[in-house]
């Protein structure tokens, strides 16, 4: 009763500000869908039934046996799988597919939620670790003996610590450059290891840095 309460009240009102979604709940959306739901009306008309059955009917809600309900959302639920969402997921690549395979696993041996934040946390996984491979690129130039760091076109914090790692591995008396020429955007928490690299770790291990591309005032 919770739930047909907090959906009807919030779908009444979303449709009637202007809102798009018909409900939380997929299941819930196709049907609404397959009833002829067009417009932005099917969210009131929807979150007026189940805001009426609420107020109206709930002793006779109650009486509907659970094994019914759970055939018409196995149901529903089988017409939504489609082996070609599948298919489309894996041609984007592990860091599309992988999470949502994790997500459909979960689901179905523990519930929504703990499936939802297992989806979450795993596609974070794959965006940190795609950042840090498109953010920055490491070279050395054996014939100059530069090591060159060249940024990406944006630098998030989210790569702040392989950054790290990378300027903490050059070694002794070399000579570095920081190529931001093609950076548009760099946070700056990155602006902020490379002014500690500059101001303390190049002066502790005699390391001579030039800065391309970066204004010195942002660092």
């Amino acid at each position: 009763m919770t739930t047909l309460k907090g959906q009807g009240v919030a779908n009444f009102i979303t449709g009637l500000i202007g809102g798009i979604p018909i409900t939380q709940v997929i299941v819930l959306n196709t049907t609404n869908i397959n009833g002829g739901g067009q417009t932005r009306m099917a969210s009131v008309f929807h979150g007026l039934i189940m805001l009426s059955c609420w107020l109206f009917l709930p002793g006779l809600l109650n009486l509907i046996p659970l094994a019914s309900l759970a055939a018409i959302l196995i149901a529903l639920g089988y017409q939504l799988t489609s082996f070609t969402v599948f298919r489309t997921m894996y041609r984007q690549g592990w860091s599309q597919f992988l999470p949502f395979v994790a997500t459909i696993i979960t689901v179905l041996f523990t519930d929504i939620l703990t499936g939802v934040i297992i989806g979450i946390l795993a596609g974070f996984f794959f965006l940190v670790r795609g950042q840090n491979k498109v953010a920055f690129e490491k070279s050395f130039n054996e014939s100059s003996g530069i090591h060159r760091i060249s940024l990406g076109q944006f630098v998030s914090f989210l790569s702040k610590g392989s950054l790290q790692q990378a300027l903490e591995n050059i070694p002794e008396n070399a000579l570095v450059q920081i190529d931001g020429a093609r950076a548009e955007k760099v946070d700056l928490d990155i602006l902020g290891v490379i002014r500690d690299f500059r101001d303390h770790t190049s002066k502790r291990k005699n390391i001579r840095l030039e800065v391309v591309g970066l204004e010195l005032q942002q660092l």
